[in-house]
This record gives structure tokens, sequence and C-alpha cells, in this order.
């Protein structure tokens, strides 16, 4: 004799906002209680170490405005990638990406040093996206002409660009004082600093505007027609025609890599001013756990991206004040990647009731 259980999960794709944000409330308490658990094993007082890395990203004026900072290029990513997702396209190219618009505006700053400032940020701007649309748009091309796996190509194409970003450094750009840094960009395209005191410079402002071109993007037929080709690319086939869906792939692909191609010229024009490897702290893998945790809504990543950039800017203090080992937050990024995934996915059942009897 067998008791059948009195409740079933049912598919339900309306999703009512509500219940995700509650489900991402539930997966963020119980990821910082297991991260808590973790860094019981380093330090007797977890939470006096969470109160050291909060305190020191936001403590005070300069300290918030370094963890914007930090913020800037996650949030960037983030928007890029969040329409990639949508379209069910996983995107990994976000390094590569960031490090190839990097490269453009160092171009500028190094090698265009008499165009008026307004020409020659603006040429920052465009090279530093173009950059990271053409490197993101290999992967495309594979993508939607012959079917290969975006999540392999742009994956090793990050490391292509590592090298070709390493090769620079050492021969083209070998800067006899440091070795792992170019020479200082020209003041005629260094971004300006919108608040003095602070590092809040021009990119905020680009920031503002591709949030506005997200936000626009869901309104529009384009954006339904992504959320239907990542929902399901078979039947969205069957409505377009394939040469529809190949522009579709190209169009996310591209617009992903554009807006990383942004981040990288972000960090080089706007607060580094000069190229090295640094430019990037891992922020295209931590761009899509922003993404994934904001649920690709524009808003839920513009909150994901300022918590994981305030757990960014402040891992060092809490390593230096407290011991515990600044990596500790790259588990609590990938606790929080699984954790989201795992909510999303069940953002799309409901519990149901059912007639629980008896069965022979």
């Amino acid at each position: 004799m067998k008791w059948n259980f009195p409740y079933r999960f049912r598919e339900d794709l309306s999703c009512p906002l509500a219940k995700r944000l509650a489900l991402l409330g539930g997966v963020l308490v119980l990821c910082f209680g297991l991260h808590a658990l973790i860094m019981l094993t380093m330090t007797d007082h977890p939470l006096a170490a969470y109160a050291v890395l909060f305190r020191s990203a936001f403590g005070n004026r300069y300290q918030i405005s370094q963890t914007l900072l930090r913020t800037l290029p996650i949030l960037l990513i983030g928007l890029g990638m969040s329409v990639c997702l949508k379209a069910g396209i996983l995107n990994l190219g976000g390094n590569g990406c960031l490090l190839a618009g990097g490269l453009g505006a160092v171009f500028v700053g190094l090698y265009l040093t008499q165009l008026p400032p307004a020409l020659a940020i603006l040429l920052t701007v465009v090279l530093g996206m173009l950059f990271g649309a053409l490197w993101s748009g290999v992967a495309a091309l594979l993508r939607a002409k012959l079917n290969i796996s975006e999540i392999y190509v742009t994956v090793m194409l990050n490391y292509v660009m590592l090298y070709f970003a390493t090769f620079m450094l050492e021969v083209v750009w070998q800067d006899p004082m440091k070795l792992n840094w170019t020479a200082m960009i020209s003041d005629n395209t260094k971004w300006p600093v919108l608040i003095p005191g602070t590092s809040i410079h021009l990119g905020f402002v680009l920031l503002i505007l591709l949030f506005g071109v997200v936000c626009y993007l869901d309104r529009t037929p384009l954006g339904y027609e992504i959320r239907c080709f990542g929902l399901s690319p078979q039947a969205t086939r069957f409505k377009l025609k394939e040469m529809d869906s190949q522009r579709l792939i190209l169009f996310v692909m591209l617009f992903a890599g554009a807006a990383a191609g942004l981040a990288g010229a972000c960090q080089v024009s706007g607060s580094q001013y000069r190229f090295s490897l640094q430019i990037n702290r891992d922020f295209g893998f931590t761009g899509i756990v922003a993404a994934k945790l904001g649920g690709l809504n524009p808003v839920g990543i513009a909150a994901a991206s300022l918590l994981l950039g305030a757990l960014s800017s402040g891992a060092t203090a809490m390593q230096v004040m407290t011991g515990v080992p600044d990596s500790i937050i790259d588990v609590l990024q990938g606790m929080l990647l699984v954790a989201a995934i795992c909510a999303d996915r069940l953002a799309m059942y409901r519990l149901e009731k059912t007639m629980g009897r008896e069965t022979v």
C-alpha cells in the first residue's frame, strides 16, 4: 500500500514579479548563511568580517566612489549579457571583449594625441565599443552561420585576446618604467570627472544611456522576438525566416560585445589612464552573475551589480583587518550564480495540491 504525495509541481510561465523577488531574496539569505558557515573555518566572527567588508565599501565618500567604480564595468557587461541570455545565448566572452575595448581606447590615447578633446573622447568610446563588438562578432558569425556553440568559441577567444594583449604590452607598448603597463594616455583622451573629489566620470553617463536602451529594447517588437527566441528557438524560426533568426543572434552578441568593449574603454580612459591586464578583474563572468542574479531585469541587474561591486571593493580591507582571504568572495559569487539559476527555474513552477489517495 502506497500513499501518493498530495502536492506536485506544475509549470507556470506567468512567473509573477513578487514571486521571483521572494525567491531571489530567499536564495540571497541562504547563500550568505552558507557562506558564513564556510567563513567559520577561517574566523570566529564571520558577521564582524561582513561588517568590515561593507563598511569598507560604503564608509565614506571616497569609498563609495571606489565601489561605484567597481560596479560600473560589472553593470555594463551585465546589461549587455542580459540581452544575450534573454535570447537563450550564453556568451562567455565578456573578458575578451573588455580587453578588446581597452585596446581600442588606448590606441587613441597613445597615437591620436593631437585631436581636440571632444573628438578624442568620442573616438575612445566608439573604438572601444567597435573593438568589443567585432571580437564578439567572431563567435556570433560561427553561431549564426554554422551553428557552432558560442560557449566554446567565446571561452577560447578570451584566451586569444589575453595573449594578444600580453604581446602588445610586452613588445609593442612596453613601458621601460613599468613592464606591466603602457605609457599614460594623452590628456585629451582622459574622460572628465563629473564630481570633483570622486572617481565618478563620463562612463556613468554612458551607463545611464545604455540602461535606457536596454529598458526601451524590452518594449519593442525586437525585444519581444528576442524573448520568444530564448523560450523556443524552433517556434521562433517557424515564424521568422532563417535569415532573420541569424540576424537576431548577430544582434544580441554584437550588443553584448559592444557593452563589454565600452566597459574596457571606461577602465582605460576613465580610471586607469593606461592599459594593462589588470583592467579586467574577471568582470566578464561577474557581469553574467549580476545578470542572472538580477533576473535579467535592468533594475535588478543594477542592484546585483552594486552588491557584487561592494563585495569586490571591500574584500581587500576585510582580508587586512580580519585575516579572511579575499578569495572567499569568489566562492560567494559562485554560490550566488548557482542559487540565482535555481531560483529562476523554481519561479517557473508552482506547487499545486492534488488528491492524495492510497494505492495498492
